[in-house]
């Protein structure tokens, strides 16, 4: 496999990990109820015959009720205050709400309780439909209701749920998609980036499993930048409040910012970095495609480095560089009129200022600054040697007048001797010229005489 089929491998494998760990809960057996799915009840294939006759039905459902519950609801013992020998004594009003609670109970599963002896599967839907038959009015629809709610569609066994016996059936509840908690997906996340926020309590800082570690206000913005663009979808408004289920669509946007998470995470997971301190068995096997990046930051840093090139071109092609030159079309930027408050020209003397400005267009004129100043020299001479500067290197033409408008507007409306000073410092010097090592150097060489054109 060559190294670009191993990087994308490699950065498919991450995606697939973090989007992956980013939007499964944590295995916590306490929050198994250990009863029966809610589906279950309403999808077994031996459910009794909902024709058979009524009283037959009461004496299955009596019958059922005797052999497992009398022992703890019946003459000898009554666990709860509940008593089901003697239903036909219990007031109307209170039988709804026995059959409404017992219903509930054997729906989910929780009676008998899972130390005790079971009902098989025949049996348990008898008893339902026997009590469902029992329940009505407000009772019923209450209770209809309630098993509907999303918290009761967690009370679902996996292994019965994807063991695919029931995959042709109806669900019991309407469809719906769990909003994963704002607390687990910040530690998924902080645990796939190796990321440790604290929160300073009581002046001390400690450490909160859970929180992303970014502080919002109006005026400020704390916190590691880059986990920043890191972005729960499933988080829902404050107006809304917290729920953990949703019954509409993923939009686009929920797709968009889950690609992005993934993205941003496999990146930082399939860096060289990343790799050499958490993943030694990954890094070793792209150990050549790190070296082969390195080589390639070196070239582009060299070559990238102010004035190399040109110190390069002129050693390979000598005096035939000026003619390999393309003509410089020199842009038409005029001075900026000057500044004029209170009848007076105002002449900008605050240099901090200066920080509003794009920096690496400022830099660029301070260089040309620095390198053409010098006694006797016009200042629309250092402009016209930056300009082509700036051409010869390939910057665009909108960069290029942006630049010489900045010359300009420094020449008319700012301390211009402070511009100078300032420019003089020697961090905007011309770098001591340092090639790369002999192999590297023959290969820049070559590529440069292959596709210059002569």
């Amino acid at each position: 496999m060559n190294w670009i089929s191993s990087v994308i491998v490699l950065v498919a494998c991450s995606v697939t990990v973090a989007w992956a760990v980013l939007f499964s809960e944590p295995t916590n057996k306490s929050q198994q109820t250990g009863v029966k799915a809610i589906v279950q009840t309403q999808m077994k294939n031996d459910s009794p015959d909902p024709d058979l006759d009524p009283t037959v039905l009461r004496d299955k459902a009596l019958q059922v009720m005797e052999n497992y519950c009398f022992s703890c609801h019946g003459p000898n013992e009554q666990e709860g205050e509940v008593r089901f020998d003697l239903l036909e004594t219990i007031d109307p009003v209170d039988q709804q709400t026995l059959f409404a609670n017992a219903k509930e109970v054997v729906h989910l599963s929780e009676m008998p309780p899972a130390k005790a002896k079971q009902p098989n599967d025949a049996e348990r839907a008898v008893l339902l439909q026997w009590l469902e038959s029992q329940v009505s009015g407000d009772a019923a629809k209450a209770l209809a209701e309630k098993l509907k709610r999303f918290e009761y569609g967690n009370a679902v066994d996996h292994q019965d749920l994807f063991s695919g016996k029931y995959a042709d059936l109806p669900a019991y509840t309407p469809d719906r998609r769990w909003l994963i908690s704002e607390f687990i997906f910040n530690e998924n996340v902080n645990r796939l980036l190796d990321y440790h926020p604290t929160r300073t309590i009581y002046g001390k800082p400690h450490q909160v499993f859970g929180d992303s570690g970014i502080h919002w206000s109006p005026k400020t913005e704390h916190g590691n930048k880059f986990r920043r663009t890191i972005t729960n979808p499933f988080l829902l408004p404050k107006n809304v409040g917290v729920r953990y289920s949703g019954h509409e669509a993923l939009t686009a946007g929920h797709l968009l910012t889950m690609i992005g998470n993934a993205k941003r995470i496999a990146g930082y997971m399939s860096s060289e970095a990343t790799m050499k301190a958490h993943y030694p068995a990954m890094y070793s096997l792209m150990q050549t495609e790190f070296e082969h990046r390195q080589t390639l930051r070196l070239r582009e840093q060299f070559l990238t480095t102010y004035t190399y090139m040109e110190h390069l071109l002129k050693e390979i092609y000598d005096e035939q560089h000026e003619s390999l030159l393309p003509d410089l079309r020199r842009l038409v930027v005029p001075y900026p009129e000057p500044v004029v408050r209170n009848g007076k020209v105002h002449t900008e003397t605050n240099l901090v200022l200066l920080d509003r400005q794009d920096q690496t267009d400022l830099t660029a004129v301070f260089r040309a600054i620095h390198a053409y100043q010098g006694p006797g020299i016009e200042y629309d001479r250092i402009i016209e040697q930056g300009e082509q500067d700036w051409f010869m290197e390939g910057v665009v033409e909108s960069r290029i007048q942006n630049r010489i408008s900045m010359m300009k507007a420094f020449h008319v409306a700012w301390d211009f001797a402070g511009i100078i000073k300032k420019a003089s410092d020697k961090r905007f010097a011309r770098p001591q010229y340092q090639p790369l090592n002999e192999t590297e150097m023959a290969a820049v060489v070559e590529a440069i005489k292959q596709h210059r054109k002569q």
